[in-house]
């Protein structure tokens, strides 16, 4: 991971892998999936697994929630089993929320088989991926990545009391294999929640086949409870490597903090341990876990807090809303955090002193900044920041007062840098680069009257467009549509805006209207081509009327000869450059070793509203075969008995050489084939780069009294090459009696 994520701008963090690993997934994925699916697959951040999701996800941008699966061996097979996981993804999914599926296997009286785990993950898999065979009804926001058996530890760990470690694993080969059998393009993520069962298992179950990393994290950056912790986040990467399955991209499935009695602090430092803190451990330690690698998603665990909080204080404390469902500092603070951070690009790592953490996170239209100070260090003024784009920066102070409003000031850099007073509370600068003016136009040249859609293309920070098509008329809108009435030849400008400037791009002569489409014929003007050599082919297509615009003509191909085969690949599209009156296709043939006769290439003309097809509206060429022909002769006609002198018949090839050729051939004669003369194959092949090769008639002595002997070898019609003349060849054997 550290070769990957690095401290440059350009380098990308593990949640762009993510990304890209998630979008080959999509692409995967059938028609029935709502287009903002591929837009909510997309974000960084969730929340819950439970209740609260469908009611504050909007709210706080969330895009991703777990939802949990767990089977017994009296529901594995039942279909009651998933009426309430429809119920949750229907509500996800209709507030734009993908859910990350957990299939656990519980015990009522026993516990299940691991083929029963096994088929139960076959069918809820098949239920949910989206694939249209047998999926929930409605189903848009299809479950994509799975977690199996979450949080099983052989050493101990709740809801798997009497599960032995020979049946996790037998649990996880089994459901994994069922999970990749039943959805291809799914994701396993797995747990590494106990590190001897992860070593046992990776022994049977290739690391490959996990996907990404589920991890759950309850310990601060700087407030760890165990700092000697290989599940302390910044010792994860190491337990990873340990374990064999570092690389792949790492999910914070389960993402609070703790009040932690007892937490080790840094020298000095005393937490108050209220809401402010918890907070404020939240930003840090997420600008950090995107920002060193580490982190691809996070979904934070609760948002009101859980039924078992009643037991557990420290479930209480962590939670986004309080027991009577006040939103806290730290709802707040997740929601600002999402709102900036969410989508970025890229995120570099700053080096802006000792004790001193900072990171960019680019987004294209602008960029955050998240710094702050180590927990347990004193506040450090006059930090310079350098680097800005934007005349004005806007600082915004990451955790809120009781009522979630934040503290914001703005900066003026002088020559891009801005002095900077930080404290162990994380700010966020937001940098708004200067906007670059950039667009495109489809189509660019036609007949009157010509419909054009203008695309804006612009980066940076835009908040008004001005665009003039250069006939007089001009729009405000982002993406105009826009007509034109005369023919002629029109420059076309965009003008961006925004707080840090304006930006202009100017096309000279982008549209090119004509009053007539030209009319368009193709011949064959070199009407001939063959394998051999480069001798090629040619179609020659022309138009009339005026050439000083750039004419795209589509063409269908035909003829007997395959596209792509015999030839090299034409598109069917073919563009006259402004300023020509004509333009060629040239058809390249493909050298084979295969027999076939003459073959045609047909293009035909296909109308567009751009121009008329005119006659000749279709031309062929033939490509003329250049397969080998063979002959054989006998180059050495006579062969004794007496001193095994052999007779030697020689096969020839012309054309082709650059492959080898076995020449196939019958045996006649009066003298017998293995009995009077060394057993002959009947096939002879002539290597690679050579014109001919030898057969030898070796005789064998017999002490029978008979004359002489004849041996006639002819050449045998193949689909590799053509027989000529002479085909036929013979040798003698004479007696020694």
């Amino acid at each position: 991971m550290e070769g990957v994520f690095g401290k440059t701008a350009s380098r990308r963090t593990a949640s762009c892998l993510m990304l890209g690993l998630l979008l080959a997934c999509l692409a995967l994925c059938r028609p029935l999936l709502a287009s903002e699916y591929q837009e909510d697959v997309l974000s960084y951040f969730g929340a819950g697994g439970g209740p609260g999701v469908a009611e504050y996800a909007a709210d706080l941008g969330i895009h991703w929630s777990r939802r949990a699966v767990d089977v017994n061996e009296n529901t594995y097979d039942s279909a009651a089993l998933l009426s309430g996981v429809d119920q949750m993804v229907t509500e996800n999914q209709a507030v734009g929320v993908v859910s990350l599926g957990i299939i656990n296997p519980r015990k009522v009286s026993g516990w299940l088989t691991a083929e029963q785990f096994s088929r139960a993950v076959q069918s809820i898999v098949e239920r949910y991926d989206g694939d249209g065979v047998d999926d929930m009804p409605g189903l848009t926001h299809p479950i994509k990545v799975w977690e199996l058996v979450n949080e099983y530890s052989s050493s101990g760990s709740i809801g798997y009391e009497g599960l032995s470690q020979s049946d996790f694993l037998d649990f996880m080969v089994q459901g994994a294999q069922a999970l990749k059998n039943t959805c291809s393009d799914c994701l396993l993520a797995y747990d590494p929640f106990d590190k001897e069962d992860s070593r046992a298992l990776l022994q049977v179950l290739p690391a490959d086949t996990i996907d990404l990393i589920s991890f759950h994290t309850y310990s601060p950056l700087d407030v760890p409870a165990d700092p000697a912790s290989c599940y302390y986040a910044p010792n994860f990467k190491g337990l990873l490597q340990e374990l064999g399955i570092d690389g792949k991209p790492v999910w914070v499935t389960e993402y609070a903090f703790y009040d932690h009695e007892g937490a080790v602090f840094n020298p000095g430092y005393v937490p108050a341990g209220d809401q402010t803190d918890n907070a404020r451990w939240m930003v840090q330690t997420t600008a950090w876990g995107f920002g060193s690698g580490l982190f691809s998603r996070i979904i934070y665990a609760e948002i009101p807090p859980p039924k078992d909080a009643q037991t557990d204080e420290r479930l209480l404390w962590m939670a986004l809303l309080d027991s009577e469902g006040n939103k806290r500092e730290i709802y707040h603070a997740y929601k600002k955090l999402i709102a900036l951070l969410d989508g970025f690009k890229s995120v570099t790592e700053l080096f802006l002193g000792e004790d001193v953490y900072g990171f960019l996170f680019d987004k294209e239209t602008e960029r955050i900044y998240v710094l702050w100070v180590r927990e347990g260090v004193a506040p450090r003024p006059g930090v310079l920041l350098s680097g800005l784009d934007a005349d004005e920066v806007t600082l915004i102070r990451s955790v809120p007062d009781s009522r979630g409003n934040f503290e914001t000031s703005t900066l003026t850099p002088v020559e891009g840098t801005v002095s900077l007073d930080l404290e162990n509370t994380p700010v966020f600068l937001r940098d708004a680069p200067g906007p670059t003016a950039a667009f495109s136009a489809v189509p660019t040249t036609g007949v009157l009257p010509l419909a054009v859609e203008f695309t804006d293309l612009s980066t940076g920070a835009v908040t008004t467009h001005f665009w003039d098509f250069g006939d007089g008329e001009t729009s405000s809108e982002q993406n105009p549509s826009h007509t034109y009435k005369t023919a002629g030849s029109y420059t076309v400008s965009l003008t961006v805006s925004g707080v840090n400037g304006s930006d202009t791009e100017t096309k000279a002569s982008y549209i090119t209207v004509t009053n007539q489409p030209p009319t368009v014929t193709i011949e064959a003007t070199d009407p001939v081509a063959s394998e051999s050599g480069s001798n090629r082919g040619t179609f020659t297509v022309s138009r009339t009327g005026d050439p000083g615009a750039q004419l795209e003509v589509l063409y269908e191909v035909g003829g007997s000869a395959a596209n792509g085969k015999d030839y090299r690949a034409l598109s069917g599209r073919l563009t006259l450059p402004a300023g020509a009156s004509s333009a060629t296709i040239r058809v390249i043939p493909v050298d084979d070793n295969v027999r076939e006769s003459d073959e045609t290439v047909t293009l035909s003309l296909l109308a567009d509203d751009s121009y008329e097809v005119g006659t000749p509206s279709e031309a062929t060429l033939t490509i003329g075969d250049n397969d080998p022909t063979v002959t054989i002769e006998a180059t050495d006609p006579v062969a004794s008995e007496k001193g095994k002198d052999p007779a030697v018949f020689t096969v020839r090839r012309t054309g082709n050489r650059r492959a080898s050729l076995t020449v196939v051939y019958s045996i006649q004669g009066t003298a017998k084939n293995g009995v009077d003369y060394s057993k002959l194959s009947g096939r002879v092949k002539i290597p690679e780069g050579k014109a001919s090769s030898s057969v030898r008639v070796v005789p064998l002595r017999d002490d029978r009294k008979e004359g002489n002997e004849t041996v006639i070898l002819t050449l045998v019609e193949s689909s590799s090459y053509h027989v000529g003349s002479p085909s036929v060849a013979k040798a003698v054997i004479r007696k020694d009696d």
